[in-house]
């Protein structure tokens, strides 16, 4: 009985030594698989006014979507939990119906403005690159600003017996890609205008 207690300790020993080297020697291991939180102050150029809500998008090196977070007034944190490595991170304001943008865009695909009608809110957008280190805190600034041409139009001396007008306009980008670059097919905006005083005809900003 002695001697088979003896062994039964030195196997117990032998499988908690074991047990034990199985855990990763590096006491990183854990924040590496959890990933490092990026700190995201969003202003805008000069007195522009931010519309909420913003989106924040974060590309890896390659370009390839990896994290994103909505931000809905200007009191709420902006954070995303990102791994080790060098990241674009994108912020994107003023969208509405009239702006298309894919669910978990990657940083060649567009932002699209849709119809003829233009938009009511315009676009803003600002990047940062950022490098996610050892550091535990790590805090980027992006500036946001309007990518988009605002329009607003009035017509004089409009003789009185015309009924009605719209203006055109036209060649314009149809979309703009994360990365900042516009493309797409040529645009077309039609702007209904309305008689504001005899000879006077207007259409709301667009």
């Amino acid at each position: 009985v002695k001697y088979g207690m003896v062994w039964l300790f030195c196997l117990i020993t032998i499988c908690f030594a074991f047990s034990c080297q199985q855990m990763p020697e590096d006491d990183n291991w854990l924040a590496e698989v959890e990933g490092k939180s990026l700190k995201v102050k969003v202003r805008s150029a000069g007195d522009a006014e931010i519309v909420y809500p913003v989106f924040l998008y974060a590309f890896s090196e390659d370009g390839k979507f990896v994290g994103m977070q909505t931000v809905e007034d200007a009191d709420e944190n902006i954070s995303l939990t990102l791994s080790k490595g060098e990241f674009q991170v994108v912020a994107v304001s003023g969208t509405s119906s009239s702006y298309q943008i894919p669910a978990n865009p990657n940083l060649d695909d567009v932002i699209t403005l849709s119809g003829t009608q233009g938009a009511d809110t315009p676009l803003m957008v600002g990047r940062a690159n950022v490098e996610i280190g050892e550091s535990a805190n790590v805090t980027a600034q992006i500036t946001l600003k309007y990518v988009v041409a605002s329009l607003n139009v009035k017509l004089k001396d409009v003789p009185s017996d015309v009924t009605g007008v719209q203006l055109a306009l036209s060649p314009l980008h149809s979309t703009l890609s994360m990365a900042g670059v516009y493309g797409g097919e040529s645009q077309k905006v039609k702007m209904d205008c309305s008689k504001t005083s005899e000879g006077v005809w207007s259409a709301k900003t667009t």
